[in-house]
């Protein structure tokens, strides 16, 4: 809905449909929650991994921070000891780590962004700024915070928040929430739109 919105502006073009890109939801495991904050990204400016590095240090929790980028110098030169850089990392330990993490960390704007879905189809409470396709995938006090503005401040904030008041965040708002956005939900909307565009013969 965000990029349709873009469009509409921009280009004075309808949107026929929304679809949501396909994410994989991945098997239910039995991983205990640990105390730290994860963050799955590029590591480019404009994520804004600085703020999330910053911000965990001011609300006292562990981050670890996964991926490769050009920003990853500057990055670890602001950042303590409680983060750590894994780099780029396999499928396996990308859905080991999103299903162990107490929270899951989102401060850029994506139009969409894939990460978040896959957080909380892991029963993991996403943190992201109140912007672009988050907006449209966590459902605030749900299933994760959407805060304003994008600052180190107001992330620290909803990052205490989350963690003082985790008993917010119900099991029925995450994997069936997460489920609408699955790669099968995908194939079939996908379809529907290619049979009702086509001509009647």
């Amino acid at each position: 809905n965000t990029v349709a919105r873009r469009i509409e502006k921009y280009y004075r073009k309808p949107v026929d449909a929304v679809i949501f890109p396909p994410v994989e939801i991945p098997e239910q495991t039995s991983f205990q929650k640990e105390d730290f904050a994860l963050v799955v990204s590029r590591l480019s400016p404009y994520k804004k991994i600085d703020q999330a590095i910053l911000a965990c240090q001011k609300a006292g929790i562990k981050l670890k921070v996964a991926g490769t980028g050009s920003d990853e110098g500057r990055l670890k030169s602001i950042a303590s000891n409680s983060v750590e850089f894994l780099g780029r990392i396999s499928d396996k330990q990308k859905w080991e780590l999103m299903q162990r993490a107490r929270l899951f960390l989102f401060p850029g704007i994506d139009d969409f962004g894939i990460t978040p879905v896959e957080a909380i189809a892991c029963n993991t409470p996403v943190i992201a700024f109140n912007q672009g396709g988050a907006t449209e995938t966590v459902i605030n006090q749900k299933n994760g915070i959407l805060y304003q503005p994008q600052t180190v401040k107001a992330l620290a904030q909803a990052i205490r928040e989350a963690i003082d008041n985790h008993t917010q965040f119900k099991s029925n708002h995450f994997r069936q929430h997460a489920k609408q956005f699955s790669e099968q939900n995908f194939i079939s909307k996908f379809k529907k739109l290619i049979n009702d565009s086509l001509p009647k013969i």
